[in-house]
């Protein structure tokens, strides 16, 4: 596996703020709830390179505060620069 590889499959996934927000709720702080759910999507990108050395990484974040939830998608290219 390379550094690439590594980094990314430590960045996707499903993740959230569930341990946090629950501390922040008992101190009756007011603090949004998140979810991250981190996917590799090269396979979603038309005509690239045969040779493309790039991972693509769709960032689907939601975050709720006071009833409200709200998305924030991100689309990121990671790789290597030499």
């Amino acid at each position: 596996m390379t550094k690439l590889e590594n980094f990314v499959g430590m960045m996707t996934g499903h993740f959230d703020n569930k341990d946090q927000f629950d501390k922040m709720q008992e101190e009756r702080k007011t603090y949004p709830y998140a979810e991250h759910v981190n996917t590799i999507c090269n396979d979603k990108i038309n005509n690239l390179p045969e040779d493309f050395k790039g991972i693509f990484v769709v960032e689907e974040s939601y975050y709720e505060i006071n009833g409200k939830r709200h998305a924030s998608p991100h689309l990121f290219l990671i790789k290597v620069f030499r």
